[in-house]
């Protein structure tokens, strides 16, 4: 028998806000307290969950200093998140 490989290749992208608002609820910290702590405004955070705002490199360094979560990992999603919505706005 031969094996076919299919390529998964969803028409949408993940935001990078969904990664972000899954680490804020699992630390337990409130959306004030995580704001205080990044230095960023609430209304920033809540940007960035929606996808309203980009992950800029500042913001990843940041996101690492509060969730001990790697800037290049936050600037990797917002990256590939980028280059989905490019890939998806062509078709």
């Amino acid at each position: 028998m031969t094996e076919m490989l299919i390529e998964f290749a969803p028409d949408y992208a993940v935001m990078p806000g969904a990664s972000l608002k899954e680490i804020i609820d699992f630390s337990g910290m409130t959306l004030k307290e995580f704001s205080l702590r990044t230095g960023l405004t609430q209304q920033s955070i809540i940007m960035i969950i929606r996808g309203e705002q980009p992950i800029t490199p500042d913001t990843a360094n940041r996101l690492e200093f509060v969730t001990g979560t790697p800037a290049r990992f936050w600037n990797n999603l917002e990256s590939q998140y980028q280059k989905k919505l490019a890939k998806i706005s062509k078709k």
